[in-house]
């Protein structure tokens, strides 16, 4: 639904950018502006005033009172009034937002997907695992699907072992849910925007490694591993994708 609800009001703002282009372009040639110049102006401008009504509605919903006369004046001189946006929201308004966005939500998701994924080839890398001869390979050539699966949210071999540090911050990456849920957080550092969606899938990263290790339970019908794994995956993404800005 979500999906859904952004591209109908993708489409809907294009609509309306091209609907205001147009008056504005009628305008400019009636105080003799080219057609060209006016074209190329008016296209600035409607996209400028989109953006504003957009950030006008959030005022609004926000319980705030959104500038609109300054949005047009701001709009077709291409300059809003010092300290604010051309949606006439204060722009310190935005400062913490920003800080947000900017170190806690890509960023943040990037880092902590490099380290586990870095985490778990490594782990793969002293099991013998980056072979030929890894287990999986033999169970999905044979068909055993199922047990492929298990044998990805199960504990395989010896934890990680990293010198210089103690076993026991490491040795809750022992099986390939690190790397599968490093390579989520990858996936949503790249395709998600905003820092909300890094509460659900900083959550999932936790939940997907560390789940058994935090007492997630074996239902009978999956193991503490894979409901762990199943879990945190749909954290990361689905969480991340529903909250994202």
């Amino acid at each position: 639904m979500a999906w859904a609800d952004a591209r109908l009001e993708a489409r809907r703002q294009a609509r309306e950018q091209r609907y205001l282009q147009g008056l504005e372009v009628k305008a400019l040639q009636a105080q003799g502006v080219g057609r060209a110049e006016a074209e190329e102006r008016a296209a600035a401008v409607a996209a400028a005033l989109v953006d504003g009504a957009a950030e006008a509605r959030k005022a609004r919903k926000a319980g705030k009172q959104a500038d609109l006369r300054g949005m047009v004046r701001a709009a077709r001189t291409g300059k809003p009034r010092p300290g604010y946006n051309v949606a006439g929201k204060r722009l310190r308004d935005l400062w913490l937002r920003d800080l947000l966005n900017d170190w806690f939500g890509r960023r943040l998701r990037f880092g902590l997907g490099a380290l586990l994924l870095a985490a778990g080839l490594q782990w793969m890398f002293q099991n013998q695992l980056l072979t030929d001869k890894n287990p999986i390979v033999e169970q999905v050539r044979s068909g055993q699907v199922v047990l492929a699966v298990t044998t990805l949210s199960e504990p395989t071999g010896k934890p990680l072992g990293v010198a210089g540090l103690p076993a026991k911050p490491t040795d809750v990456v022992d099986s390939y849910r690190a790397p599968i849920a490093g390579a989520c957080l990858l996936f949503s550092a790249v395709f998600v925007f905003g820092w909300r969606a890094s509460v659900p899938a900083v959550a999932g990263a936790v939940v997907a490694v560390a789940g058994p290790a935090l007492g997630a339970p074996d239902t009978g019908v999956m193991s503490p591993g894979m409901l762990s794994l199943g879990a945190g995956t749909l954290l990361i993404l689905v969480g991340g994708w529903l909250l994202r800005k």
